[in-house]
């Protein structure tokens, strides 16, 4: 028992921000709980069960922006300079950091369809190069990864924009990242009004908006920029940041509760293109104050940790790998009479266990390493 117990046991880095990690585990939360309906909706009413639903992945994207923000800022605040050696190692560093993880999935995805299943179409080379929703939607295959590409494409498109601001229009850093942001952000709400325009005469539902608004990568960069501008917020304006931090958390609640109340209705347009936009204001708003939050202490602070360490590893494996593949495989070994409650709930608790000590020990044993050994090579 207690060499199983190292097996899964972490180490936890003091310098960690308890704030950020309570966010971060609650949009890794949402994302699991929703797939997790599945099963739970033959245990729960439906209606009820939609109570505890929200966008955790618009969650990621505002803290991602922030934190990557964050990054840049002092990278190129430190050198007083962008060129292509800085974008390499900062392109680097970030690919080491998303891409392994996701290629070892990936592979595994595609080689275990090549010999048991068929991709019925389906372009999986696309994957390899995060374009399988540039323009089109996200097909059903590793359906989470929808997200991810988009976060590539942030991590591609915002420096490269930097690099034109700052070396061919002479801005100042500053100005380069409220110009990138507030342009992207822009563009972003151009792109989902088009894709309204373009479901004409079709009504917008739920899944039409999933698919041509939620998960495309020209429709959703607007809250990774909003992240960025919280970045510039919090580097440029200290005092500003520090001072109204509580002021900024109580109206990003605001922000966040109105889109609880609203998260399903696609129609009228206006508030289908908005409401990306209102998620990332809520988020942006409350980060001043949860980043100030730098300790916990008892299982709670603990659990919430791993959930956040483990975070980047649950999602990718959590739907394509052990949902759809192995409790769907395990599931046929289970006795055929057993009652469908039981059958969902028996499923259920291999789903989050499968996930979640999966997600431990790909962190642990695949994800760590190679980020110790980016930062070595740093």
């Amino acid at each position: 028992m207690k060499s199983l117990k190292n097996i899964f046991k972490l180490e936890i880095d003091p310098k960690r921000i308890y704030g950020l990690d309570i966010i971060r585990a609650l949009a890794i939360w949402f994302v699991i709980y929703a797939h997790s309906l599945t099963y739970l909706e033959h245990l729960i009413p439906i209606q009820y069960l939609r109570r505890g639903m929200y966008d955790g992945v618009s969650i990621f994207f505002t803290l991602s922006g922030f934190l990557i923000g964050g990054i840049l800022i002092k990278i190129l605040e430190k050198e007083q300079k962008l060129n292509t050696q800085i974008l390499w190692n900062f392109w680097k560093r970030r690919w080491l950091r998303t891409l392994p993880n996701y290629f070892l999935i990936l592979s595994i995805l595609v080689i275990y369809f090549l010999l048991f299943r068929d991709f019925e179409g389906i372009a999986y080379w696309k994957y390899f190069f995060f374009i399988q929703n540039l323009g089109t939607p996200q097909p059903w295959f590793f359906g989470e990864s929808w997200s991810l590409s988009i976060e590539e494409w942030f991590y591609l498109i915002t420096p490269i924009g930097l690099l034109i601001c700052i070396k061919y229009l002479k801005l100042k850093l500053k100005h380069s990242m409220i110009l990138v942001a507030s342009t992207l952000i822009f563009l972003s709400l151009w792109a989902r009004v088009g894709q309204y325009a373009a479901s004409y005469p079709f009504p917008m539902d739920l899944t039409r908006y999933g698919s041509l608004i939620r998960m495309q990568i020209q429709t959703r960069l607007d809250g990774l920029m909003i992240g960025v501008l919280a970045a510039c917020l919090q580097f440029y304006k200290p005092i500003f940041w520090k001072q109204k931090q509580k002021l900024m958390f109580l109206v990003g609640l605001i922000f966040l509760i109105i889109y609880y109340f609203f998260k399903d209705q696609v129609l009228p347009m206006s508030w289908g293109v908005a409401s990306p936009l209102v998620i990332a204001l809520g988020v942006a708003l409350i980060l001043p104050y949860l980043n100030d939050i730098k300790h916990g202490k008892g299982v709670l602070f603990k659990i919430i940790t791993y959930i956040s360490l483990t975070s980047y590893s649950a999602y990718l494996i959590n739907l394509a790998l052990v949902q759809d593949i192995v409790v769907y495989n395990l599931s046929k070994l289970l006795p055929g009479h057993w009652p469908l409650g039981i059958l969902s709930f028996v499923q259920l608790i291999l789903f989050f266990t499968l996930t979640f000590g999966g997600a431990i020990l790909l962190y642990k044993y695949f994800e760590l390493p190679i980020m110790k050994l980016r930062d070595k090579k740093k």
